[in-house]
C-alpha cells in the first residue's frame, strides 16, 4: 500500500499534455544501506558515488486518479517508508 507524499504537476515538452508525478512511500520497498551523515556527504561530494543506491519504484498511476485531475499522464515514484524516519529529522544534509 502506498502512503501519500506529494504531487508535482508539469507538462509534456512540445504538447499541452499534463503530467502528474506522485511521490509516495511504502513499506514494500526495503530501506537503503545505513550510512552516517559524514559517509553520505562523502558519497554525494564524490565524482564516483560507487554502489550506494536508494531503492525505489517507478510506475504509472491508475487511470481513475488521472481522470479526477482532468486527464493527462501519471507517474508514481515510490521509496521506502523507513528512509525518512531513520534520519530522525536531525540530519543537516
Amino acid at each position: 500500500m502506498y502512503s501519500s507524499g506529494f504531487c508535482v504537476k508539469t507538462k509534456e515538452v512540445g504538447t499541452d499534455t499534463k503530467v502528474f508525478v506522485n511521490i509516495c512511500h511504502t513499506d514494500a520497498i526495503p530501506p537503503p544501506k545505513d550510512v552516517t551523515d559524514r559517509e553520505l556527504t562523502e558519497i554525494i561530494d564524490s565524482d564516483a558515488p560507487g554502489d550506494y543506491r536508494i531503492p525505489m519504484s517507478i510506475g504509472g498511476t491508475p487511470t481513475s486518479q488521472r481522470q479526477k485531475r482532468g486527464g493527462g499522464q501519471g507517474v508514481r515514484l515510490s521509496y521506502t517508508s523507513h528512509f525518512p524516519e531513520e534520519s530522525g529529522g536531525e540530519s543537516n544534509i
